[in-house]
């Protein structure tokens, strides 16, 4: 039941730069974007664990907002139109395009890009909780690449910030 529903939904399609390919391998994005076909067929029980990772984050935005610390949260589920922000001309080499996951306001009173990741295997078991241990963490340095871009991006764009009515963001946060 479970392959059959993940068999109909639409696989997204990589066609430019965007912050959430940073955490790809780079060889793979260069082969999809040259259109070479897939050796290794995206299995089901991956979407299912991408499918866990964004009902994780709605769960969280609820959360943040309960505790009053949610600016914003660009819901980016399938179907859901989103605007998203843009960097450059769709065709031209630089183009970037992108939508972070949430705007907070953090106890320290800054406002931040803040993206929570839950797709790795020990992302329930062993979570780093000082600079070196995030350093020794081999997917923390991607998954602020990742964040630095939405980062850049809202920056990029402030008159979409303001058509929002959200304050530009001072730097990023990751959980």
């Amino acid at each position: 039941v479970i392959k059959q529903w993940q068999d109909k939904q639409p696989d997204r399609e990589l066609a430019f730069a965007s912050p959430s390919a940073m955490t790809r391998c780079p060889r793979s994005i260069w082969l999809e974007l040259k259109g070479v076909p897939f050796t290794e067929e995206v299995t089901w029980a991956l979407k299912q664990r991408l499918l866990l990772g964004r009902l994780f984050e709605n769960q969280f935005a609820e959360e943040l907002d309960d505790a009053g610390m949610l600016l914003y949260h660009w819901k980016d589920d399938p179907g859901t139109p989103v605007d998203k922000f843009q960097y450059g001309s769709p065709g031209d080499p630089t183009y970037f395009e992108g939508v972070p996951d949430y705007l907070t306001k953090l106890e320290d009173g800054k406002v931040y890009i803040s993206d929570a990741k839950t797709s790795r295997g020990d992302s329930f078991g062993y979570l780093p909780v000082n600079e070196f241990e995030l350093f020794t963490d081999g997917g923390w340095y991607k998954n602020r690449m990742q964040l630095t871009g939405y980062y850049i991006l809202c920056h990029a764009n402030p008159e979409k910030m303001a058509a929002l009515g959200l304050p530009m963001p001072d730097g990023c946060h990751l959980f």
